[in-house]
């Protein structure tokens, strides 16, 4: 995902978040772009998570990535990831 490598393990190591990324799967992704961002430009990469589901032991994690440069958004791109196992 773009902007995942910048954002995720910010993510991935927040005690509060809790993601057990032994236990991770990546279900799917989607991209929205309005352009691709130039040689030599500064991205900036903002992650959130947008929706934390708990059904049948596992946890359903919506993450969403904002990618931006010269003072526009540029790219959208949204993951949904699995956490199997016993959860909270």
């Amino acid at each position: 995902m773009y902007g995942l490598f910048a954002t995720a393990p910010q993510l991935f190591q927040d005690a509060e978040a809790a993601v057990d990324v032994a236990n991770l799967l990546h279900a799917e992704q989607e991209f929205e772009w309005s352009r691709h961002p130039e040689v030599g430009e500064t991205v900036i990469a903002q992650g959130r998570i947008v929706s934390d589901q708990h059904r049948r032991g596992m946890r359903f994690l919506g993450f969403e990535t904002t990618a931006s440069g010269r003072g526009e958004l540029f790219c959208r791109s949204k993951a949904l990831f699995i956490i199997r196992g016993r959860q909270p």
